[in-house]
């Protein structure tokens, strides 16, 4: 729904939101998604490169992603804090830092309690119990944190679905942002967003196009098991830029 003035708005509080939020992703019994892919690096020819990729994730806190690049797979598995990425079937031996903008996206949209949102808002510098009513992208929508001014780090929910329209924080010194547009969903189902970008510095580095959304697939857990695949993956990828030999 689209807005031109917020004054008549019902204002709730932040702590109901953030319960409204939980219980839309309640909804959510795993999710196996087929995407597009764009990732943005100086490495690629113009700039960026779009790819076929898949997701899937699975309450309460995995997550796995994979990518086909022409010169290999590029495969990211978080479970809880843990990460591990996968280039060209090799380990990496340390995680690139936008897995961590990854692992709150994750966790934005798989959270099922508002203390598990607070939790994770918290740790990204937004401090949970403020909420006010603003226009986003010509959308109504509530801004949850206390300082709201334009480099301030805050979570902003659809008034309508109560569903992430973007997440803004920091990690340590870095500014990160996450960006999700498009919902849509099946009748009363769980939503998903038509569009995820996230963005490092105020600049983009991944935009994830949603194809196909199956919701409440079977996923089975080997899926995400971070020490056995580690123990599987002998070979282990030193490099810095892990996207120039996927080129």
């Amino acid at each position: 729904m689209l807005f031109h003035e917020t004054g008549w708005a019902f204002l709730l509080p932040a702590k109901k939101v953030l319960d409204l939020v939980a219980k839309t992703n309640a909804k959510c019994h795993g999710l196996a998604v087929t995407q597009t892919a764009v990732y943005y690096d100086p490495v690629f020819s113009g700039g960026k490169v779009s790819v076929s990729s898949r997701l899937y994730l699975k309450p309460p806190n995995k997550m796995r992603v994979e990518s086909d690049f022409p010169g290999g797979s590029f495969i990211v598995i978080t479970s809880g804090d843990s990460a591990l990425t996968l280039v060209g079937n090799r380990v990496l031996e340390k995680n690139p830092p936008a897995i961590r903008d990854e692992i709150v996206f994750r966790d934005i949209l798989l959270a099922s309690s508002s203390k598990m949102l607070e939790d994770i808002l918290k740790k990204r510098g937004i401090e949970p119990s403020s909420s006010r009513i603003t226009i986003l992208d010509r959308r109504l929508a509530y801004l949850i944190g206390r300082d709201f001014t334009k480099d301030g780090s805050f979570l902003w929910v659809d008034h309508d679905i109560f569903a992430p329209l973007r997440i803004k924080g920091l990690d340590e010194t870095r500014v990160f942002e996450v960006r999700f547009s498009g919902y849509k969903s099946p009748g009363e189902g769980p939503v998903y967003p038509e569009s995820v970008e996230f963005l490092d510095g105020g600049k983009t580095v991944v935009e994830l196009k949603t194809q196909v959304v199956n919701f409440s697939p079977s996923l089975p857990d080997s899926l995400f098991d971070i020490e056995g695949i580690r123990r599987a993956t002998r070979e282990i990828n030193k490099g810095d830029e892990p996207f120039k030999e996927l080129r």
